[in-house]
């Protein structure tokens, strides 16, 4: 019966054989820890810790940066060796497989992205994380292709109200949700708090400038991509 050539060069040449199955083994070990050494740190790689103490104490504020998985309205804080997964409230931007998706991750990227940021978290969703209003220090400069122009505090001083109310940001501080719905980037997701009317007339003002999603005069809310897919 022929023999495979490998067996040949084994029952050959014994010495060779086992100088190919080590150093074959080196590559794929060292093959492996660069890959492992290359994501720990990445936006969009793994993180490390364990997931944020659940808390109850509602609203509570979080002091710290945007550091991986970041999405159109969503993302992940590492602090002090701890995971907040964090979704914000006030917004709902597009979903995987819809329109304007990666537009809207690429400019949230742009803004909060290893920026420090304020988290007011007034509840958690039925995974468990944290629903929160966003708010950067400003200004923010985002700079993607999504979004070249500079996102700056809005000229009005209604977006810098007192500290403690729920949805509010201070005067040195950037609405991060508003600033998506300016950006055409969000849909606001009808929720009632102090703000909603603000976010309400902010949706008309990108829907009637056709700016981001809107280009799309009847884009499908994801509310409604959601619904589909089920």
């Amino acid at each position: 019966m022929p023999q495979f050539y490998p067996v040949i060069v084994w029952k050959q040449n014994p010495l060779l054989s086992h100088w190919i199955v080590v150093l074959s083994t080196g590559w794929l070990i060292l093959v492996g820890l660069i890959s492992l050494s290359g994501c720990a740190d990445s936006t969009f790689g793994t993180y490390r810790g364990l997931p944020a103490p659940l808390r109850d104490d509602f609203p509570y504020e979080v002091l710290g940066q945007a550091t991986s998985h970041i999405g159109g309205d969503s993302f992940q804080m590492n602090i002090d060796g701890t995971i907040h997964f964090v979704v914000m409230e006030g917004i709902v931007s597009p979903k995987p497989g819809q329109p304007s998706y990666n537009e809207a991750v690429a400019h949230l990227t742009a803004m909060v992205d290893h920026q420090p940021l304020r988290l007011l978290v007034i509840g958690r969703d039925r995974h468990e994380r944290e629903l929160a209003f966003v708010f950067a220090t400003a200004p923010i400069v985002a700079d993607s292709s999504a979004a070249t122009a500079a996102v700056a505090a809005p000229a009005d001083a209604s977006n810098a109200i007192d500290r403690s109310a729920p949805g509010y940001a201070a005067e040195d501080e950037i609405d991060v949700g508003f600033e998506m719905i300016r950006a055409g980037f969000s849909w606001f997701d009808r929720s009632d708090f102090g703000l909603a009317e603000k976010y309400r007339a902010e949706e008309a003002s990108a829907r009637d400038a056709a700016r981001g999603l809107w280009v799309d005069p009847s884009p499908v809310p994801p509310w409604e991509f959601e619904a589909g897919r089920k």
